[in-house]
């Protein structure tokens, strides 16, 4: 081998050596009759013709002599020549080509988009009560544990919710967009999906906000369809991390693509949020399905969505969803802080305004309701095979705990509890999400625990209240045993005799 790279080397240079380097010469000029006695190597010329436009002499040298080193075969000079010069190159080196290169092999994948009747199940399905589907999907469908072991590769948002559910069903400005839009795409005016409904608002919930950070149309009233994309594919941040870590992007070439990748497993999840002025505040939707929480969600096998899909062409990608058919309020200043959080933190730009939402997929091109699969029934209480904290709390002088708010860096978006020996009382403060122990309340809920009971806390009493028993609602003895899920990007806590290590007293749910 080291023989022929040697001669390789010397026919190269020797190819420099006797052709003047002149692109008007040989490859322009009529020489007489060319021979077709060299050999074809149609991926080599791929990387040699580039050099024709500027040095042809140098580049048919070097085609020569690379076509000798790996003793394949190259295309002729003279199918060179007729190339150069049908392509109109001569006296012009920056001319691009229209044309592939002489023996370049057709690419072997077909990146146009399927009809409808030849594609995979889509997306978005209707969620609503009794609807129905007629495929079967070939692809499994990944689980909420299953989603978790997928770094997070981009957020973005639709206008209106592409998917329609018994609590987002409004589809009045779809409607009218399609009536004037006649089909076509309006690449200034995305068009809208399903709203959740406006009619109980008062004025002052839909008093206008100017957003600072989110660009198109973003307002006070209406409807965004969130998607956090994670895919197997995506970029670790964190070297050390094995790969496991968040760095997200506009667009999806990283979920696609990623590291190269051509066959990654990706995980849609679909939450929708109404901008109302005075609404909760929520300082993380940047991670909203677990912030917020997700207790009424279904999974299903999809694609990918956008309005470039439609009943007749359709998306080629199949995708896990998992999507919450409920209609969540947020503020404003929460919404806003989600594209400041994208622009800051990930330099996204594109993905700050709305994207337009895919018209609702007949029903023939999406999977059958069998296969539209309660979330929760299919994790097994949560977290299938998360790893779970467990921890004991036993009050002899009575069963005061202090408000708080569980660390929702640390844990997962369901907490349970059993509380035993007493009868209590937990007190719910609404902080808007705030942790802090002196944080301002808006409002206070009780809920009584009578002794034995088991109980959970998950969606807003979990991210938005904090919960504590004052003394004089638990004055007697109380055991309280509370089981939290352990988040995979928990921050680890540094240990002085070892490397990192995540929270002690494990276990595994059952």
């Amino acid at each position: 081998m080291l023989r022929l790279l040697a001669v390789s080397a010397c026919l190269a240079k020797v190819a420099i050596a006797t052709c003047p380097d002149d692109p008007e010469v040989d490859l322009c000029e009529s020489t007489g009759e060319e021979t077709g006695s060299g050999f074809r190597s149609s991926p080599w010329m791929a990387l040699v013709l580039p050099l024709a436009s500027a040095r042809p002499k140098v580049a048919t040298g070097l085609a020569l002599a690379l076509a000798l080193a790996v003793g394949a075969e190259a295309v002729t000079c003279g199918e060179l020549k007729d190339f150069y010069k049908s392509e109109q190159c001569c006296g012009s080196p920056t001319t691009e080509l229209s044309n592939p290169v002489p023996g370049t092999p057709a690419c072997p994948y077909n990146f146009n988009k399927p009809a409808c009747n030849t594609a995979e199940p889509q997306t978005p399905r209707d969620l609503s009560t009794g609807a129905t589907g007629s495929m079967v999907p070939k692809a499994a469908t990944l689980t909420d544990a299953q989603a978790n072991f997928l770094p997070l590769v981009n957020v973005h948002f639709h206008l209106g919710a592409e998917h329609k559910s018994d609590a987002y069903n409004n589809d009045t400005d779809a409607m009218a967009y399609d009536a004037a839009s006649s089909g076509r795409r309006l690449a200034s005016n995305p068009r809208p999906g399903f709203m959740c409904p406006t009619d109980t608002l008062t004025d002052a919930q839909m008093t206008p906000y100017t957003f600072q950070h989110c660009t198109g149309d973003v307002q006070v009233g209406k409807s965004y369809e969130v998607h956090y994309v994670h895919s197997s594919a995506g970029t670790d941040n964190d070297a050390s991390d094995g790969m496991n870590a968040d760095l997200l992007a506009d667009g999806l070439g990283g979920a696609a693509n990623g590291r190269g990748l051509l066959n990654p497993m990706v995980v849609v999840q679909g939450q929708i949020y109404q901008i109302v002025n005075g609404g909760p505040t929520v300082n993380d939707l940047l991670h909203g399905w677990t912030v917020v929480g997700h207790n009424n969600s279904v999974m299903y096998s999809g694609s990918t969505t956008g309005q470039s899909h439609d009943n007749s062409v359709c998306s080629p990608y199949v995708i896990t969803w998992h999507v919450d058919k409920d209609c969540h309020q947020v503020s404003p200043e929460s919404f806003d802080n989600l594209c400041k959080q994208m622009k800051d933190l990930y330099g996204m730009s594109v993905d700050l305004a709305p994207h337009g939402s895919r018209i609702l997929v007949s029903p023939t091109y999406v999977v059958q309701s069998q296969y539209v699969v309660e979330l929760m029934v299919r994790r097994k209480w949560a977290h299938e095979g998360a790893t779970w904290r467990r921890s004991a709390n036993r009050g002899k002088k009575g069963g005061y705990m202090h408000r708080h708010m569980d660390s929702k860096k640390c844990f997962g978006p369901v907490i349970a509890c059993c509380s035993l020996l007493s009868d209590a009382t937990l007190t719910f403060y609404d902080t808007g999400g705030s942790a802090y122990g002196l944080a301002k309340t808006r409002r206070t809920v009780t809920v009584d625990i009578p002794r034995r009971s088991l109980y959970f806390m998950t969606g807003a009493s979990r991210s938005q209240w904090q919960h504590g028993i004052k003394k004089e609602h638990c004055p007697k003895e109380r055991l309280s045993l509370t089981f939290r899920s352990i988040l995979r990007t928990a921050p680890r806590a540094a240990s002085s005799k070892g490397p990192k290590k995540r929270p002690s007293a494990q276990l595994r749910a059952p």
